[in-house]
């Protein structure tokens, strides 16, 4: 018994955390899309854009906002505009 416990400890020393991945492939920030170009995006996804976040995420442009009492988070390639992900509650 007294060997198994170092063997164990040995065995997480050992293990290797998954690694991240990125949801976007992203780029050179200069050539991002703009908080108004984000938003003419979102618009003609119909969601309001009169308030809502825009955040950076996992290499993303994510869009924050609330459509019709519930939360969304649209993900967007941020030199493209490209439609990632869209997260609802």
């Amino acid at each position: 018994m007294r060997h198994l416990f170092p063997l164990c400890l040995v065995a997480l020393a050992s293990a290797q955390p998954a690694a991240a991945t990125e949801l976007c492939v992203g780029g050179p920030r200069d050539q991002w899309l703009s908080k108004d170009e984000v938003a003419e995006i979102v618009t003609e996804m119909g969601y309001g854009t009169d308030e809502y976040m825009l955040m950076i995420e996992d290499g993303c442009l994510e869009a924050k906002l609330i459509h019709e009492g519930q939360r969304i988070e649209i993900y967007l390639e941020p030199i493209t505009g490209e439609l990632v992900q869209v997260k609802t509650d």
